[in-house]
C-alpha cells in the first residue's frame, strides 16, 4: 500500500510514517509533487530483484544469494 505525506508533515511524524513503511511506501510530496519515496527493505529487495530479472545467468547460484552480497 502506498502512503502519501507531505514534507512537512513528514519531518513532525517521521516515527509514524516509518511504521508505515512496514506495510508498505510513502510517498513524501513537496508543493504537492512526489519528490521521494521511501521503501522498506522487502520492498528495496523485490524492486532489485526486478531490476536484476534476464541479467543473472548462472543457474547454479540464485539471484537471491547474489544479491545477498550486495545489500
Amino acid at each position: 500500500m502506498t502512503y502519501s505525506a507531505s514534507a512537512t508533515e513528514l519531518k513532525q511524524n517521521l516515527s509514524y510514517y516509518l511504521s508505515l513503511v512496514s506495510d508498505g511506501m510513502v510517498s513524501i510530496t513537496k508543493n504537492g509533487k512526489t519528490v521521494a519515496l521511501l521503501v522498506g527493505p522487502e520492498i528495496r529487495k523485490q524492486i532489485a530483484m526486478k531490476s536484476l530479472k534476464g541479467i543473472l545467468s548462472d543457474e547454479t547460484v540464485s539471484p537471491e544469494d547474489r544479491l545477498e552480497k550486495y545489500l
